[in-house]
Order: structure tokens, then sequence, then C-alpha cells
């Protein structure tokens, strides 16, 4: 139905928007985007890889434990399929190997904590229904 699909498509947009780097506007998309609909796990999950990204840490914790909570397939990651069809040839973390890992680092003295792994961290995915 017509909500249903303009959802993916405000949620598609906010996605696009962050692959531009407008976080910014970004970050307003996925709040339009949880707002419209509490239980779209893709807003929650994107709006912490956001936070993620821009360096707000324990907001990405946040959202990621709240996708976490909402949908426990979420912590199987990717599907090889998916991988395959995007031509993604390594396996992405998932959201809650990316809150351990976060989680981790505060765990850790403040000199020696790494949030970033720029390796990695360019290369991975945004999360898509």
């Amino acid at each position: 139905t017509s909500d249903k699909a303009n959802i993916f498509a405000l949620e598609g947009q906010a996605r696009s928007l962050m692959r531009l780097k407008l976080y910014d506007q970004a970050e307003i998309k996925f709040k339009e985007v949880i707002k419209q609909d509490r239980e779209f796990i893709a807003g929650y999950a994107n709006l912490g890889i956001l936070y993620d990204t821009v360096g707000k840490y324990n907001k990405a914790i946040e959202f990621y434990d709240i996708v976490i909570m909402k949908d426990k397939k979420i912590i199987s990651g990717m599907k090889w399929f998916n991988r395959f069809m995007k031509n993604i040839q390594f396996k992405p973390s998932n959201i809650k190997e990316r809150r351990d890992y976060l989680k981790q680092q505060y765990a850790l003295p403040q000199e020696d904590r790494n949030f970033r792994n720029t390796t990695l961290d360019e290369i991975q995915p945004d999360f898509q229904m």
C-alpha cells in the first residue's frame, strides 16, 4: 500500500543523502522514517550507522541496541546471496558485531580507544531491507 512504499522511498532518500555525505539532511530523513513507522528496522539501523560514521558512537550504540532488540534476525548480517548480487567480496560486520566492538572500545582507557578502521569502514555497506 502506498504508505509502505512511501516509507521505502523515504528511507532510500535518507541512505542516498548519507552516501553523499550530507549527514545532517540524512539524519532528518531517517528520523522522518522512524516517526512514520516505529517498526521499520532499516530506519533505526541506518541512523545508527550514520551516527557511527560521524563519530557519535554513543548514539550509534543506542540505535544498534534498538535494532537488536526489535529484530533478532539482524544479528546474522548480510546473506551471501545479497553480497554476491552487490559484488561485495567480503563478509561485512553486522549490527551486533559493530555494537559490541564500540562497547569494547569504550571499556578501554581513553588513550587506547580506536573506534575507526578506515580500511573496513569505507567499504562497509549500509543496511537494506
